[in-house]
């Protein structure tokens, strides 16, 4: 799936013929800033706050659902003594 990435223009700057990366969130493609280039042009991805806060609060959630499966699968009682054929 290819995504179309649509940056206001304003947003990649040149000064003076400095070259500058514009960093954009990579979920909701907002400008994050930018940095030097160093001789590039372009963009380079990071995530903004609130995107930061749902990833990580759909994260615990996971890892809660995740712990919670483990925990009653460890507690059920064990067959070991089950009849060998």
């Amino acid at each position: 799936m290819k995504t179309e990435i649509n940056i206001n223009p304003s947003a990649i700057s040149r000064t003076g013929g400095a070259t500058v990366i514009t960093r954009i969130c990579m979920y909701c493609k907002r400008v994050l800033g930018e940095k030097p280039g160093y001789g590039v042009q372009g963009f380079s991805h990071g995530v903004c706050p609130s995107c930061l806060a749902e990833a990580r609060a759909h994260l615990e959630a996971e890892f809660e659902t995740e712990a919670r499966a483990s925990l009653s699968l460890s507690l059920l009682p064990r067959n070991e003594g089950a009849a060998s054929a």
